[in-house]
Formats: C-alpha cells, structure tokens, sequence
C-alpha cells in the first residue's frame, strides 16, 4: 500500500510553484472532500453493479490525483476505471478496497505538506 500513498515530490513542488501554497493547500481540501465522495460513489455503485458510475467516480479519482503528484493511487484508480469500461466490476472488489484503504494515509500525507 506504501506506493499507494507516496507522492510525486516534483509534481507537487510543482503546483505550489505555479499556484502558490495558499491556493494549492485550498486545492488540497477540496480534493481531499472530493476524493472521499468519489470513493463512497464508487463502492456504492460496485455494490450495486453501476458501471456508468463506478467508470466515472475511477476516472474521477485518476484525473484528481494525478495533478498531486498521487501517482500510485491514480494508476490504481486508472485499473479500476478500465475494468469498469470493460463491465468487468467483479474483478474490481480488492482493487476498490485497496484505494479505499490508502486514501486516508494518502490525504493526510498531503494535509501535512500544506502544513509544512
């Protein structure tokens, strides 16, 4: 799961560069409101055989965490929006919750760079 969880120093350092620490630490909030909602969508739409909106809750988290420097967490995001295309969701279970269970760690670790 560390992989999960790590962040792309470089992307990151990046947007703070090009967007200032005040706004990208509002960004940072935002996401990490939004990554939460797009994980409840995407479990609930599993759970409930939605492929339209579990492909596009997965697209969600991939496009989001990447302007972070999320790497890790949006290329996993990224299989699961594949498999969702596909109509493969029962394949998706243990990928979904592996993205559920590194999304704390992951938005904590970027609360903390704001903080820094």
């Amino acid at each position: 799961m560390d992989t999960l969880t790590e962040l792309d120093p470089l992307t990151f350092t990046n947007l703070l560069n090009d967007l200032g620490a005040d706004f990208v630490c509002e960004l940072v909030e935002t996401y990490c409101n939004d990554s939460r909602q797009q994980l409840h969508i995407l479990q609930t739409a599993l759970d409930q055989g939605d492929q339209t909106t579990f492909t596009r809750a997965a697209h969600s988290l991939k496009s989001t965490s990447l302007i972070f420097g999320a790497l890790g967490f949006a290329n996993l995001a990224r299989e699961l929006e594949m498999l969702g295309r596909a109509g493969r969701l029962e394949e998706a279970y243990e990928k979904s919750q592996q993205l559920v269970d590194a999304c704390e760690p992951l938005l904590r670790k970027l609360k903390d760079l704001c903080h820094d």
